[in-house]
């Protein structure tokens, strides 16, 4: 009869030392694809399809911002007529002007702190809406949000897009408890958005992708049971030349929205409430 577990005989060492093989070794819990998956290499294969036809979609406009971002950091002349005019000996001089109009424009932003009003709608409560608006400063607060924010409105600026992101963070090394905090993208060409989004917030996007590269140290730190391999996506000049390199790893985090059907009933008071 096979139990699925497996037998583990540690090394003693002692006169009175008695060795056990009777002991179950530890299994990790393996991960599960989500349901409405069969196995984790169907889940797979659609995520890097997913990534690809994203990423394909938007091409143009992410290699446009690549040039943008080059352009106000000072390379404004095309790589043709700059090694023309240097084979001639000939000067390329740049009056860079753009960083003093960015800068004005990200100034102003600074001046005006982006703040969150939350009102509470039919059936609501002031007093809890009021609670709800002091969290909500608390978690901007503790997560220097007004930085994050100005970040984010300067990409969008010198490229036109800027992107932020919200997420849990343990409260402290020794706790369950998370909190929620406001985090900047430094790069905002990490983030792949749904191809078929057309909300410029991105609030209709079904799922989003999000890159992050770091040291093969780290990486070997955060996930000792994972193995690096090619994603097999696509690769902007911004993004580095490939997933997994010799120093460095590129770790990508797929979020998408997920629906199920619910079934809601209208009371006689007027109000509606779930049975499903």
């Amino acid at each position: 009869m096979d139990t699925g577990a497996e037998l583990a005989a540690p090394s003693v060492s002692g006169p009175n030392a008695v060795a056990r093989d009777d002991q179950p070794k530890r299994r990790r819990p393996k991960p599960k694809p989500p349901a409405d998956f069969p196995d984790e290499q169907e889940f797979i294969r659609h995520v890097r399809e997913t990534y690809d036809k994203d990423r394909e979609a938007d091409e143009k406009n992410r290699q446009e911002m690549v040039t943008d971002t080059r352009f106000v950091a000072g390379e404004q002349w095309d790589s043709a007529t700059r090694e023309s005019r240097n084979r001639f000996n000939k000067p390329t001089l740049t009056l860079n002007r753009l960083p003093a109009f960015v800068a004005q424009l990200v100034g102003n932003r600074r001046l005006n702190d982006t703040g969150i009003k939350v009102i509470p709608d039919y059936g609501g409560v002031k007093r809890v809406a009021e609670v709800r608006e002091g969290l909500i400063r608390n978690i901007q607060k503790l997560s220097k949000a007004q930085y994050v924010y100005d970040k984010a409105f300067e990409q969008q600026v010198i490229g036109g897009l800027g992107n932020f992101q919200v997420h849990l963070d343990y409260a402290h090394d020794d706790v369950f408890e998370q909190d929620i905090r406001i985090a900047a993208i430094p790069n905002p060409l990490s983030v792949v958005w749904d191809r078929m989004s057309v909300d410029p917030t991105g609030a209709d996007a079904e799922h989003v992708f999000v890159t992050d590269r770091m040291p093969r140290a780290r990486f070997k730190r955060l996930y000792p049971k994972a193995k690096a391999t090619d994603f097999d996506g696509y690769e902007s000049e911004a993004m580095g030349s490939a997933w997994d390199t010799t120093d460095s790893v590129q770790v990508v985090s797929f979020w998408r929205m997920r629906s199920a059907q619910r079934t809601v009933a209208l009371m006689l008071d007027g109000s509606v409430q779930d049975i499903t």
